[in-house]
């Protein structure tokens, strides 16, 4: 099965100490993509296919809730497939 996380909330964005969801998903998906730079790549392309609008080193405090949607997204693909091309398929659908 897919990877399993809590939902993604715009305050999580803010958040200083416990790890936030995004940043789980965010790790998951440099891991699926390949590690290193390749897997930061995947995981700033699915990012952007996902919904964020943004330029790729904007905050996602800069608007909170379309990250949450586009963390929201990713999460739920992630937990019915860890393959890059189903992911990319789901998030763009």
């Amino acid at each position: 099965m897919g990877y399993e996380f809590g939902t993604v909330d715009e305050a999580d964005f803010m958040k200083i100490g416990e790890k936030p969801e995004f940043m789980k998903i965010e790790e998951a998906l440099v891991t699926i993509g390949g590690g290193g730079v390749e897997g930061t790549s995947f995981k700033n392309d699915l990012v952007k296919k996902s919904g964020w609008r943004y330029p790729q080193l904007t905050s996602y405090g800069k608007d909170p809730t379309l990250a949450a949607q586009v963390f929201n997204k990713i999460k739920q693909a992630l937990t019915k497939t860890e393959d890059r091309d189903q992911l990319l398929s789901m998030v763009t659908e």
